[in-house]
């Protein structure tokens, strides 16, 4: 059960990271759009 739950907090931090990452790079086009 505890195996679960801090893989299940593993994917949490991934998706926030990545939520992140996705924000930067959105952020990064339209300052470079001509």
């Amino acid at each position: 059960m505890s195996a679960q739950r801090s893989s299940e907090a593993i994917g949490r931090s991934s998706n926030e990271s990545a939520e992140q990452d996705t924000a930067l790079l959105v952020q990064t086009v339209l300052a470079n759009r001509p």
